[in-house]
């Protein structure tokens, strides 16, 4: 009980966040001890979470959530297309940003009236996502944009849990109010019609050789 574990690592896919389902999801924990004592502690050096979204995932987000923004996925980052408090915009390519514990949409640089702007200062295009607040120390490392794709990892240092049932269970709680598994798509099983018919033209035994004779 008094080792330590460089490291452990797990892949999840089809998790739902406030509606958004995140594709694949990657943990990393590095420097994993428990303590014993009463009660006994589990601590965790630094943990790293990378989330996959894809474009259609988002836009049924998007949509379901009302946002007043569209979001498209590109090679060069996350671009948004609104028309905010009467301004009517182009297309904008923002930032995603850890603002307290929340995350927040700021631009970089728009096309507003058909006049290029970089960095613009009004707060009409700050937005924040209605996403659950992410946990206290969580900073956003990186964010890679392709097209039709997006990859965002977080890092969050000192994790530190009590091992009782009332504290497990209470994080299990705390997770089953914003967490939620995607049960996996039935496939359609082939029809079993076709092969039927196809069994029912075939020949009998015996029944070419009795045409030739």
């Amino acid at each position: 009980m008094r080792g330590e574990l460089d490291g452990v690592r797990a892949v999840v896919g089809g998790i739902s966040v406030a509606g958004l389902v995140l594709r694949r999801v990657d943990i990393r924990a590095r420097r994993i001890r428990v303590v014993p004592g009463l009660p006994p502690h589990l601590r965790v050096g630094e943990v790293d979470v990378g989330a996959t979204i894809t474009q259609s995932d988002l836009d049924a987000w998007t949509k379901a959530a009302g946002l007043p923004v569209r979001l498209r996925f590109r090679g060069d980052g996350i671009a948004a297309r609104a028309g905010l408090a009467g301004v009517r915009l182009g297309e904008v390519v923002v930032d995603l940003t850890v603002e307290g514990r929340r995350l927040r949409l700021v631009p970089r640089r728009a096309d507003v009236l058909g006049v290029g702007v970089t960095s613009p200062s009004t707060s009409l295009l700050r937005l924040v996502l209605p996403l659950p607040p992410l946990p206290a120390g969580v900073r956003l490392r990186r964010l890679a944009s392709a097209d039709g794709e997006v990859e965002v990892w977080f890092s969050a240092a000192g994790l530190d849990q009590e091992l009782t049932p009332a504290a497990l269970a209470g994080l299990r709680d705390r997770l089953r109010r914003v967490v939620r598994l995607r049960p996996p798509v039935a496939r359609p099983r082939p029809s079993t019609r076709a092969s039927s018919r196809a069994s029912s033209r075939r020949p009998a035994a015996g029944e070419n050789a009795s045409r030739k004779i």
